[in-house]
């Protein structure tokens, strides 16, 4: 049933933000925005339960250093789309791009030591390390 006041949300919003819009009303842009970030809490408020599945479950035995750059890059792709999101209903294109680059960025550096330890294991294993 939240399912159909989320969706029943998203399409007030929508016609809401239309209307503003065919008005020429400088508060479409505001409007839309704000739309996205109540959708997008919303939806973070489903994933918080997940996301502490997941950390419970990577959390214990070998893998505890991978999964935890797993979750946190899962995160900063999402907050990365979401903020990008806001940045294109305000039609700020160039801004979402630089936020969307950093968010890349940002991703590979979290990677980084990770590779690092694969590719020690690598030499390891094949006696060049």
């Amino acid at each position: 049933m939240e399912l159909y006041a989320v969706f029943g949300a998203a399409l007030v919003g929508l016609i809401a933000c239309a209307l503003l819009r065919s008005l020429k009303s400088p508060l479409a842009g505001p409007a839309a925005a704000a739309c996205s970030i109540l959708l997008a809490a919303a939806a973070l408020g489903k994933l918080s339960g997940i996301v502490r599945w997941l950390g419970g479950l990577f959390g214990q035995g070998a893998g505890a250093g991978a999964s935890g750059v797993l979750l946190k890059g899962f995160g900063a792709a999402l907050l990365t789309s979401l903020a990008g999101g806001v940045c294109r209903d305000l039609g700020e294109d160039g801004l979402r791009e630089k936020l969307e680059l950093f968010g890349a960025c940002w991703v590979i550096l979290l990677a980084l030591p990770l590779l690092g330890e694969v590719i020690e294991g690598a030499l390891a294993l094949t006696g060049g390390g």
